[in-house]
């Protein structure tokens, strides 16, 4: 049912995060072997520990804090760093991003931050909210069980794209392809 491994035995959530953004990217990475080179501007988008502690605290987060939790999947092979788990019985997951998007283009991390939720609620306990906390601004979900199969399907569409030897051949507005750095070798391009 899922691709043979491609990263150990799990991909990494941002590898759905990256689908959901456009397809085609992480079938590049996967059948072509290329990968983004860190730039200026992602190096200033990196945050840190403290920070995220910051986030925690101003959010009014309930303790423990977890910051920077590795998890992994158990019903779905994905892996990942989640920044901010807060909270003892009902659970808070936080996605912290150091740069403003509109929300409207933002649906590949909401997708990223519900898919830690999934993966938190299905291995430390069930997850009340999330929060997308984006340079100061900050958009809560109720997590429900609706949202957490939201994203369990695109991460299945990603595993899809990832064991398909065809190139996926996505329409995007061509903006969006514009800056992209993938696009020279891009199977939409072809």
């Amino acid at each position: 049912m899922y691709p043979e491994p491609l990263y150990s035995s799990r991909i990494p959530v941002t590898l759905v995060k990256d689908h959901a953004y456009c397809p085609a990217i992480p079938w590049i990475r996967r059948f072509l072997g290329y990968r983004e080179p860190r730039s200026p501007s992602m190096e200033t988008a990196r945050v840190d520990a403290s920070y995220k502690e910051e986030v925690a605290r101003e959010l009014g987060l309930p303790r423990p804090w977890r910051i920077e939790l590795p998890v992994q999947g158990v019903s779905i092979p994905l892996s990942g760093v989640v920044d901010i788990v807060a909270g003892d019985k009902r659970l808070t997951v936080v996605e912290v991003k150091a740069y403003k998007r509109r929300m409207d283009r933002s649906r590949h991390f909401r997708i990223q931050l519900l898919l830690y939720a999934y993966i938190v609620n299905e291995t430390i306990g069930p997850v009340r909210e999330a929060i997308l906390y984006m340079q100061g601004h900050v958009y809560r979900t109720r997590v429900t069980l609706d949202l957490l199969e939201e994203a369990r399907r695109e991460a299945e569409k990603t595993l899809k794209t990832l064991a398909s030897e065809e190139p996926p051949r996505p329409r995007q507005p061509r903006r969006k392809c514009s800056y992209c750095w993938y696009r020279r070798v891009c199977p939409s391009h072809y």
